[in-house]
């Protein structure tokens, strides 16, 4: 009886100090949405100590990649312009070094002004980039409509998978003399699968020993119980 208690209790702890690792590697958070709800306006970007260049929201960290991160006409949007003013042309999206998918943003577009009629009209001015590390992995391009207030719901293709970071830019168009030219209200950013950065190897030995001495213990309890019910 002691001996079938005490093998029984090391088999679990034995179980659990495997499981453990796995686990760990295995959690992800939910699917998120940037909404930008909390980015401040232009003004209060700019005297934010951070520059205006950080928004963090739903564990995502968002950089401005130049100029602020901040809404123009409409809260809860972050504004991007092409050219020629304070606001950001560029947005990088990251999960401070976890990975994630990335499906798909909306925009509502604010217009855009092509001043030069013998020039080919603009497209794909509106590039994303997947990026895991240093390596740029998935990559696309979409153009803005120039029809005011129209909303653009894009969407990415299964390449914009395990990705560190995303990158959306409104990029300024060849041969044109205007700023902006062109530019939108960014929206629901959607990542799937977000998942943290995975525990160096020390802490999953870590909490491998702490299973198992949690399991010892166990085990050790089960024989002395067992003891006590055979001598009474």
């Amino acid at each position: 009886m002691i001996n079938g208690l005490s093998a029984s209790c090391r088999a679990l702890a034995l179980a659990t100090a495997l499981a453990l690792p796995g686990a760990l590697l295995a959690t992800h958070a939910a699917a998120t949405t940037i909404t930008f709800d909390a980015l401040p306006d232009e003004g209060t970007a700019l005297s934010d100590p951070n520059g205006g260049t950080v928004y963090k929201e739903n564990g995502i960290t968002v950089n401005a990649l130049s100029g602020v991160a901040a809404w123009w006409t409409n809260p809860g949007y972050a504004h991007l312009d092409d050219a020629g003013t304070g606001f950001t042309s560029a947005l990088e999206f990251n999960a401070g070094g976890g990975t994630f998918d990335a499906l798909g943003f909306s925009l509502l577009s604010l217009g855009y002004l092509d001043l030069d009629p013998f020039l080919p009209p603009v497209t794909d001015n509106i590039l994303v980039s997947g990026f895991s590390g240093a390596a740029l992995v998935a990559s696309t391009t979409f153009t803005l409509t120039d029809i005011l207030f129209a909303t653009q719901d894009l969407a990415l293709d299964s390449s914009f998978q395990g990705l560190t970071s995303l990158v959306i830019e409104l990029a300024y168009p060849s041969g044109q003399w205007c700023a902006p030219c062109g530019h939108f209200d960014l929206d629901s950013v959607t990542l799937a699968n977000v998942a943290p950065v995975p525990l160096p190897a020390p802490a999953l030995l870590m909490g491998a020993g702490i299973a198992a001495l949690g399991g010892i213990r166990l085990s050790r309890k089960a024989v002395l119980d067992a003891r006590e019910a055979d001598e009474v």
